[in-house]
C-alpha cells in the first residue's frame, strides 16, 4: 500500500507542477498581452501626437499662408492707391498744360492712354486751313475777290463760284463769312 500512496503523491505532485506551470503560463501570457495592450497604446498615442502636431503646422501653414495673402491684398491696394493719385496728378498737369498750350486759338484733343502704360497723348487737330473744308473756303473767297475785281464776270466763273460755296456750306453746315452767293 505504501506503494500506492507514493505513487499517488507522486501523481499529485505532477498534478501541482502541472496547474503551476499552467498558472505560470496564463500569468505569463497575461502579462505579454498586457505589455502588448501597453505597446499599442502607446503607438496609438504616439500617432493620435503626430496627427495632432500635423494637423497644428497645418494649420500655422492655412494661417501663414492667409496672413501673406491679406498683406499682398493690402500691398495691393496700396500700390492701386498710389497709381490712382499719380495718375490724377498727371491728368491735373496735363490740364493745365492744356490750358496752356491751346490758347493760340488751336483745337487740342486729349487722347486715350497708351497700351504700353504711358499717360493720355496730346494730339494736335489740324487747323482750319488744313482741313478740306477750310481749303475750299479759301478757294471760294480767292476766287471770289478774284471774279470780283474783274467787271465782266463770265457766267461760267459765277456757277462755279456758286456750285462750290453750295458744297462748302453742305459739307460744312455753315454759311462762310456770311455772303450770299
Amino acid at each position: 500500500m505504501r506503494w500506492l500512496e507514493l505513487e499517488f503523491e507522486l501523481e499529485v505532485k505532477k498534478l501541482e507542477k502541472q496547474k503551476e506551470s499552467e498558472r505560470l503560463e496564463r500569468e505569463k501570457t497575461l502579462e505579454s498581452e498586457k505589455l502588448e495592450y501597453e505597446r499599442r497604446e502607446r503607438i496609438a498615442e504616439l500617432e493620435r501626437l503626430q496627427r495632432q502636431d500635423k494637423r497644428m503646422e497645418k494649420d500655422k501653414d492655412r494661417d501663414r499662408t492667409a496672413e501673406m495673402e491679406r498683406l499682398d491684398r493690402e500691398k495691393a491696394a496700396e500700390m492701386e492707391k498710389m497709381r490712382l493719385e499719380k495718375e490724377h496728378e498727371l491728368k491735373l498737369r496735363q490740364l493745365e498744360t492744356s490750358r496752356i498750350g491751346c490758347d493760340d486759338g488751336e483745337e487740342c484733343v486729349e487722347g486715350e492712354t497708351g497700351e504700353d502704360g504711358e499717360g493720355p497723348v496730346r494730339v494736335r487737330s489740324p487747323k482750319w486751313e488744313e482741313m478740306l473744308a477750310g481749303r475750299t473756303k479759301r478757294f471760294v473767297d480767292t476766287l471770289w475777290h478774284v471774279c470780283q475785281r474783274c467787271q465782266q464776270m463770265p457766267a461760267k466763273f459765277h456757277s462755279i463760284l456758286k456750285i462750290s460755296s453750295i458744297c462748302l456750306i453742305y459739307t460744312m453746315g455753315l454759311p462762310i463769312c456770311g455772303r450770299n452767293y
